[in-house]
């Protein structure tokens, strides 16, 4: 298994180790961090920093708010231990869909869309293969 996301920023305060994420945002909002909660690439931190023990305070985000008015604030991540006890059977599971269809022998091109509201437009925009999927390879 490859892991390949790096922490930004590892502190230690008042003996508690704390994995700090920085994150941009044009508003910041009580959901901002709320999303963040459930991300796939945070629950990774959550689950690693459980290395530390009883040291680990959990995972601290840094949002920045760019635009007109900056503004910064430190939200820990709300708690999702199920997410975490079963973080490596969720990383397991997409290895396994990933190796069946490279057993395949489909070219991603072939591979099953996921289309939804929430993987073809993001917060940050439309995903960079919408039109791929929407008229195929003829693009």
């Amino acid at each position: 298994n490859y892991y390949t996301a790096r922490v930004d920023l590892v502190i230690e305060v008042g003996g508690k180790v704390y994995l700090v994420d920085h994150k941009s945002t044009q508003r910041i909002e009580s959901r901002t961090s709320r999303a963040y909660s459930t991300s796939g690439q945070l629950l990774a931190y959550r689950w690693l920093g459980t290395a530390y023990g009883d040291r680990f305070g959990g995972v601290m985000l840094n949002l920045i708010q760019a635009g007109d008015l900056i503004k910064f604030e430190r939200p820990m991540l709300e708690p999702a231990p199920a997410l975490i006890a079963k973080f490596p059977k969720l990383v397991d599971y997409a290895e396994k869909q990933i190796a069946a269809l490279d057993a395949a022998n489909l070219p991603p091109s072939e591979w099953p869309a996921i289309p939804t509201e929430h993987t073809c437009f993001t917060r940050y925009g439309a995903c960079d293969a919408r039109e791929l999927c929407r008229w195929g390879r003829s693009l």
